[in-house]
C-alpha cells in the first residue's frame, strides 16, 4: 500500500477495530461527524499499525488511539485493500 495522503481530513479513533477493509470505533474530532460513538468508515486504502498508528480510508486519515478491541488480521486487511484498489483501477 502507498503512503497516506496528507490532503485528506483527519480524526482520532478510539476503541477501534478492523473488519475486512473497514475501520470501526469511536471517532473524536472528525471534521464532518464531530465526536461519535461506534462509526464505521469507508474502505481502507492504507494501514500503518506499527510506526505511526494510522489508517487511511477513501475519505479520511484516522490516528489510532489505544489498542484494538479485537485482534487485527493484518494479512486480510492488506488483501481486502489491494482487491479494492484493483477494482477501482479496472473501472478506470
Amino acid at each position: 500500500m502507498s503512503e497516506p495522503t496528507q490532503l485528506k481530513q483527519s480524526a482520532t479513533i478510539r476503541n477501534w477495530g478492523i473488519i475486512g477493509a473497514t475501520l470501526y470505533g469511536d471517532v473524536v474530532g472528525h471534521p464532518r461527524l464531530g465526536d461519535q460513538k461506534m462509526i464505521h468508515t469507508s474502505h481502507i486504502v492504507y494501514v500503518d499499525l506499527d510506526d505511526i498508528g494510522v489508517v487511511e480510508t477513501l475519505n479520511t486519515v484516522y490516528k489510532l488511539e489505544g489498542d484494538p478491541v479485537d485482534p487485527v488480521d493484518r494479512d486480510s486487511i492488506v488483501l481486502a485493500s489491494q482487491e479494492l484498489q484493483d477494482r477501482h483501477r479496472a473501472l478506470g
